[in-house]
């Protein structure tokens, strides 16, 4: 019974995460951030046979091609674009923009159909902000499967997709699917969404497996109850899991609950733009866990930096691909498959090789380890920027990276050291966040790219304006 009720709290807190107080800034804008060059020891391979699980492919990569990251852009910004209440109403606004866009709502759910660049989009809403009956869909213990699969997932998330819109929006979707038949060929399917939303387009993917979706999941819940079974009769490759994780934390929603499964690749994201790829179906526990990185703006950032730093990459191949591998010596951890050396130091919480093992037996020949952005740090001498700034390495300019802890919003590459996203108390630090559009809520100039806050009232609403 204690058990149980431990069980319900770690999913309520879960559920309770804001995924609304951010600002749904273009592209465009977000590329005035500092781009962060992934660095060429970030890509070195892994020896064959070293990975973790048996459903990976030698060697223990993968690559992100081009095509695939600038999708990934586009999915994160429309799993904000699903949170806006009453966004049904807004379709003819939102088609000025798209090549199609139809959306459908209740009072818990919203689905998406959208075309953008011959690419049509599925996707589906977060848990809705101080909604009970929208968090007590997250927590339905209860499994349902998914007619037509081997597959059986959480109920709630099955209820979340199985809306009494779910007809049109299959409708919808085989219509955009279709619309690209000039050539024979079917236009690309992305299943995308943040947090219950990501795992709701998990469902829709053992839904839809004949329209051969690509699936991009940000932040999500664990909604998979039979996986050993599930992933055998699911294109699993093609799901991808992405997770953000800054200065020694992870992200506590993917990782808070054990009711469930991820299924498919598995991405950790860091405030360097490093990117650790953990490979098939990996469910372990990290430690420690915070929901303030939670949000789907620091997602939409991350992508869309990785997308900005693409071409530039010592990772890139001659055929475009991002060559994703695990952190190199010298980045923070907290287990061994987040390093390519395979070990994680318990001392240090450092990836380090055996060479550095040598270094402290005495080998002079070892190398010199020096620590990325994010990772703790006692002088400036121990990190690769030069620079040790609250007991943390800071990024080539000296600044933090989006998502590290701060206090001012002079600690931040972005001008924005954010204190209105989750605090669990008072003394939680704040964490650097992207600026924010015109339009966008705001609570004082730095929040804003135009860096003007202001309302009509001394004590309205203020806004970000031009």
């Amino acid at each position: 019974m204690v058990g149980s009720i431990w069980l319900l709290l770690q999913l309520l807190s879960i559920s309770l995460l804001s995924t609304t107080t951010v600002s749904a800034a273009t592209t465009e804008q977000i590329t005035r951030l500092r781009r962060r060059r992934a660095n060429v020891k970030d890509c070195i391979d892994q020896p064959a046979g070293k990975f973790h699980n048996k459903d990976d492919t030698p060697p223990a990569l993968v690559k992100l091609n081009q095509q695939l990251i600038q999708r990934a852009v586009v999915a994160a910004r429309l799993s904000y674009v699903v949170q806006e209440f009453n966004i049904a109403s807004k379709v003819n606004q939102y088609r000025n923009s798209y090549e199609r866009f139809d959306a459908w709502e209740d009072l818990n759910d919203a689905h998406l159909v959208v075309k953008h660049d011959n690419v049509c989009y599925g996707v589906f809403r977060a848990t809705r902000q101080r909604n009970l009956i929208d968090i007590l869909q997250n927590i339905k213990p209860t499994n349902q499967r998914v007619p037509g699969t081997k597959c059986t997932v959480l109920k709630g998330f099955w209820n979340g997709y199985n809306t009494k819109y779910l007809s049109q929006f299959r409708t919808k979707l085989r219509q955009c699917i279709k619309s690209c038949n000039n050539n024979k060929k079917d236009c690309p399917l992305i299943l995308t969404g943040h947090s219950q939303g990501a795992a709701i387009a998990t469902v829709a993917t053992m839904d839809l497996q004949k329209y051969k979706p690509t699936t991009l999941a940000f932040a999500p819940l664990q909604s998979v109850t039979n996986l050993v079974r599930c992933k055998k009769s699911i294109r699993a490759s093609k799901i991808y899991n992405f997770i953000n994780a800054s200065g020694g934390i992870y992200d506590d929603a993917p990782f808070g609950s054990r009711s469930g499964k991820i299924m498919g690749r598995v991405f950790l994201l860091d405030e360097g733009n490093a990117v650790a790829y953990l490979g098939m179906h990996n469910n372990k526990p990290r430690e420690p866990l915070a929901r303030k990185i939670h949000a789907v703006e620091l997602y939409r950032t991350r992508m869309t930096q990785l997308a900005g730093s693409f071409l530039s990459s010592p990772c890139s191949t001659r055929k475009n691909s991002l060559k994703i591998a695990k952190w190199r010596d010298g980045h923070w951890c907290s287990r061994n498959d987040e390093c390519q050396s395979r070990h994680c130091s318990s001392q240090q919480q450092l990836c380090t090789s055996h060479l550095l093992g040598n270094k402290q037996q005495g080998n002079n020949n070892a190398i010199k380890l020096l620590r990325t952005s994010g990772s703790p740090c006692e002088s400036d001498a121990a990190c690769e920027s030069g620079r040790c700034f609250r007991e943390r390495c800071t990024l080539e300019n000296g600044k933090l990276g989006i998502g590290a802890n701060c206090v001012n919003n002079q600690d931040c590459d972005s001008g924005r050291c954010d204190n209105s996203g989750y605090r669990s108390t008072d003394d939680d630090p704040k964490i650097c966040s992207p600026r924010r559009d015109v339009d966008s809520w705001c609570h004082e100039n730095a929040d804003c790219l135009s860096g003007n806050c202001s309302g009509r009232l001394p004590f309205s609403i203020k806004r970000c304006h031009s």
